[in-house]
């Protein structure tokens, strides 16, 4: 299933009609972070959204998305010219 995965993403994103986000949510030492990246426009955010007793990792995948969609909105507002948009998440 996995290497299905990572196939469809490589064949979505070497056509370069589309602007790939990566989102991931992770715990580590206790604190539970999310975060987002956008290569092509150099677009990276990353937050602690709280601790293992106060937030889940998967609040933190929700919240990476959040960041990209966030993110994708600040870009079409900049008028730079878009294409399609692929957020590849792990969840």
């Amino acid at each position: 299933m996995r290497s299905a995965s990572v196939q469809r993403g490589k064949n979505i994103t070497c056509k370069n009609e589309h602007i790939a986000i990566y989102t991931d949510g992770s715990g580590y030492q206790g604190y539970i972070g999310a975060s987002m990246v956008i290569p092509t426009f150099r677009k990276q955010r990353t937050e602690c959204i709280g601790t293992e007793g106060t937030s889940t990792v998967y609040a933190a995948e929700v919240c990476g998305i959040k960041f990209a969609l966030e993110t994708a909105l600040q870009i079409a507002d900049q008028d730079i010219r878009t294409k399609k948009l692929v957020i590849f998440s792990d969840s």
